[in-house]
């Protein structure tokens, strides 16, 4: 009888482990999914300053999130990083030193590991030797690609002192944010300014 009731026993606990540890990996997942959402976009719209102040939005932007009922902690030098996204191929390449600066993308995941301290805790699966179960979830954000400042048809005729780069934070910025197009000629005259 002895071994019927061991084995029993552990088909109850792999069944009570299935039913609640599974479903608590799972919701941990679901809010790790959403504090990588925050962050990546969060972290982004920081690029303007650099990747410095990038990565720090991201990393507060998760911690004002909680997974498995303690803040999502995100390790800035692993868990956040700086590249382009190429929509066509789905492919995020990361860039690294200094080129990090000129990012267009930011990628966050958001973990919860046994090797951080931070693994997700399993009640019945403790009793067939597993007390923490791992999990992430990832998340991409991207700036759109720049659009034209000015489009013509026909021509674009600048005079006098005009600009077409501008960002709403420190007003004209050449070299950043501005492009013209025309399909005909493109006239610029006085102090006028295309970058």
């Amino acid at each position: 009888m002895l071994p019927y009731v061991s084995v029993a026993f552990a088909c109850l606990v792999g069944f009570c482990s299935l039913a609640v540890d599974v479903g608590r990996v799972m919701v941990a997942k679901g809010e790790l999914q959403l504090a990588a959402d925050a962050a990546a976009r969060y972290g982004i719209t920081g690029m303007s300053a650099g990747y410095l102040a990038a990565r720090d939005r991201a990393v507060a932007a998760a911690a004002d999130n909680k997974a498995d009922g303690t803040s999502v902690a995100l390790d800035p030098n692993v868990d956040v990083e700086f590249g382009t996204w190429d929509p066509y191929a789905r492919v995020f390449t990361a860039l690294s030193g200094a080129r990090r600066d000129t990012a267009t993308s930011v990628r966050v995941t958001a973990r919860r590991s046994a090797a951080r301290g931070t693994g997700v805790q399993l009640m019945f699966a403790r009793l067939i030797g597993m007390s923490t179960c791992d999990a992430h979830a990832g998340a991409i954000a991207t700036v759109a690609p720049k659009q034209y400042g000015v489009v013509g048809l026909d021509f674009i005729n600048l005079k006098g002192n005009t600009t077409d780069s501008y960002w709403s934070n420190t007003g004209p910025d050449p070299g950043n944010w501005g492009g013209v197009a025309s399909n005909g000629d493109i006239t610029l005259g006085g102090s006028a300014n295309v970058v």
